[in-house]
C-alpha cells in the first residue's frame, strides 16, 4: 500500500464505459476500475492529480470474476476479482471522457 500512496498512476486502470456508467454521468457518478488494494482515499488523490476534480463521494465494491470452461482441454478458470470505484462529484465538475454530443 505505501508504495502505490508514492506512485498514484497505479490506482485507477480505465474508466467503465457502460450504457448505465454513460447515464449515471449526467448525474456526477463516475465509474473506474481501480487497484484491488486502493482504498477511498488514495481513489480521491489521484482522481484529483489526474483529472483536476474534487470528489464529494466515492463507493467502491469488489467484483468477482467469472469462471469459464475450456471444452475440449476439459480445464476450468476464472477470470481475475476487480474493484470498481464509482466518484461522485461536485456539481459544477465533469470528467471530459464520459461526455457525449446530443444530437
Amino acid at each position: 500500500m505505501k508504495r502505490m500512496k508514492n506512485n498514484l498512476s497505479w490506482i485507477i486502470y480505465k474508466p467503465i464505459m457502460s450504457e448505465k456508467a454513460i447515464k449515471e454521468a449526467e448525474f456526477n457518478r463516475y465509474s473506474f476500475l481501480v487497484h484491488k488494494r486502493s482504498d477511498k482515499k488514495t481513489i480521491k488523490e489521484a482522481m484529483k492529480k489526474y483529472f483536476g476534480v474534487e470528489s464529494i463521494r466515492i463507493t467502491t465494491s469488489i467484483l468477482k470474476g467469472e469462471e469459464k470452461r475450456f471444452v475440449k482441454a476439459g480445464k476450468n478458470f476464472k477470470e481475475r476479482d476487480y474493484k470498481k470505484a464509482i466518484v461522485t462529484l461536485k456539481e459544477d465538475q465533469k470528467i471530459a471522457i464520459f461526455e457525449t454530443s446530443k444530437k
